[in-house]
């Protein structure tokens, strides 16, 4: 079990970002990667409430012809 030192020293390490779901700054941890990026993933996932927050570009949709 993890001493109280040990968690804060966690929750520390992870990056803080607004949450837009919780409404506040959030610390963010890194998802696995399925895009191939490993460690340089820019994706995180919130740690209160699971959020994920994708970083890159949008899909581009395609056009219909009529």
């Amino acid at each position: 079990m993890s001493s109280t030192t040990d968690l804060t020293w966690e929750w520390a390490a992870l990056e803080t970002r607004d949450c837009v779901t919780c409404g506040r700054t959030m610390p963010f941890e890194l998802v696995d990667c399925v895009d191939g990026h490993g460690e340089d993933c820019p994706d995180r996932v919130c740690v209160g409430c699971g959020t994920v927050l994708v970083v890159g570009p949008a899909p581009l949709g395609q056009r219909r012809s009529a």
